[in-house]
């Protein structure tokens, strides 16, 4: 079991942005947790302005997720992660960072496709040795996107929507 001497000998060694985080994103943290870094907070003598400041950088924050966390990708993204966005040096120099910017969806959705498109690529490889040619590849994209549409999208959705509801963050994968 963690003490107050244990998270106060390690909050000591944290930078203050980390302790504002952890006061101001209480439901990750123990009711502990919480008062210890208030307590290292006021033993630092971090003014209450700034205190409040971050509060309010992390509400617009928090409001910017929350305007964006469920907007959908546009026909052109899908079709992008579908055909190269699983290629590994493409996706990693590429990929636009969703997540960074509050489009916890997208960023699903991005995965979804990327996969699909792999999927596709090796299942056309395979059409093409029956000579069934590439027509394999368009035929793969509208399976997928028939699935995401009907059921993978408003999954996910519900998904992020009950994560609201509960009061966590939907950006958070593990809460």
């Amino acid at each position: 079991m963690v003490t107050w001497e244990d998270l106060e000998s390690q909050y000591m060694e944290y930078p203050t942005d980390q302790l504002l985080d952890i006061i101001q994103k209480n439901s990750g943290y123990t009711d502990l947790a919480v008062s210890v870094a208030e307590a290292e907070l006021k033993r630092r003598r971090v003014p209450a302005e700034e205190i409040n400041e971050h509060k309010a950088i992390q509400a617009a924050i928090d409001q910017k997720v929350l305007e964006n966390y469920l907007i959908d990708m546009s026909v052109g993204e899908k079709v992008l992660f579908f055909l190269v966005m699983w290629i590994p040096r493409v996706s990693r120099y590429f990929s636009p960072d969703y997540i960074e910017d509050g489009y916890k969806l997208k960023s699903q959705q991005g995965s979804y496709y990327a996969v699909f498109g792999f999927i596709a690529f090796i299942g056309t490889i395979v059409a093409s040795y029956y000579s069934l040619g590439w027509f394999s590849f368009p035929i793969m994209f509208i399976l997928a996107y028939s699935l995401d549409v009907s059921y993978n999208r408003q999954r996910q959705m519900s998904y992020l929507q009950k994560k609201i509801e509960e009061g966590r963050d939907p950006m958070d994968e593990f809460s």
